[in-house]
Formats: C-alpha cells, structure tokens, sequence
C-alpha cells in the first residue's frame, strides 16, 4: 500500500518525461495539475493551467531535437528530483540539469529546472507576456 502511494509520483513524471521526449503535447497537458507551476533556471515560472498549456506548445515548437536524459532520481514524498542532461538542437538548451517535480492529486503540479547561471530564460522566450518571478520564497515551496 505505501509503496504503491511512493510509485505514483515517480509514475507520473516518468510519464511526462516520456511524453516530452516524444514531443506529444496531448499527453503533456494531460498530466497537468490545474493549478501548475512551471519554472526555469532562471526562476521565471509560468502558472496556472491555460498559460502551462501554451507553454507546452510553444516549447515543442522551440526545438524540434528536444530530448531530456535523466540520470538519476530521488523522491522526497511527492516530489521527484532528478539530474541529466538535455540534448538538443540549440546549443542553448543542450546542458546537464537539475530539476524538480512535484506531484498533486496525480498531477503534475510543479516543474522546476536548475540549471547554471548562464542557463536560457526559457519562460520568457516561451510565453514573454505571462512569464513572471515566483513571489514565493524558496522555503515555502519545497
């Protein structure tokens, strides 16, 4: 029983990662939290469901070479860690990564990337206009 409530979130981003590699926007959104949260390196994060969707979308159009490696992952409750690489067609977004994922409800709730402090403003060239810093302090959101 308590080992299948710990698989589900590693399930669940497993999933999504999957889905990403394979550049299925359906399947992305459907793993979608309605109140999702998706921050880059740089901790611009796009928020709510309808600006995560148009986020996704414009993020497989960006670079049709996307593909995310994951080397390693933890899992801290809900919240799945993960360290790799991306390989892509843009020289820009080819880099190992940290990243964060937090499950909700069977959704994916929170994305989070951790990159270098020359890493790509992702959120800004995604969707300019809805792209904004997270208000909440580190500590809260973990």
């Amino acid at each position: 029983m308590f080992w299948n409530r710990r698989k589900k979130p590693f399930s669940i981003v497993q999933s999504y990662i999957a889905a990403l590699n394979d550049h299925d926007a359906a399947a992305m959104i459907s793993l979608l939290h309605p109140d999702a949260c998706l921050v880059d390196s740089r901790g611009a994060c796009v928020a709510g469901y309808e600006d995560s969707v148009e986020a996704v979308h414009a993020f497989l159009a960006l670079d049709a070479g996307f593909q995310m490696h994951i080397d390693s992952y933890a899992m801290h409750g809900d919240d799945v860690l993960m360290r790799g690489s991306i390989e892509a067609d843009d020289p820009r977004l080819a880099t190992n990564t940290l990243w964060m994922a937090r499950v909700q409800d069977g959704k994916l709730r929170r994305w989070q990337s951790f990159g270098n402090a020359d890493s790509v403003a992702l959120a800004h060239i995604l969707v300019p206009d809805k792209a904004h810093r997270e208000e909440v302090p580190m500590a809260k959101a973990f």
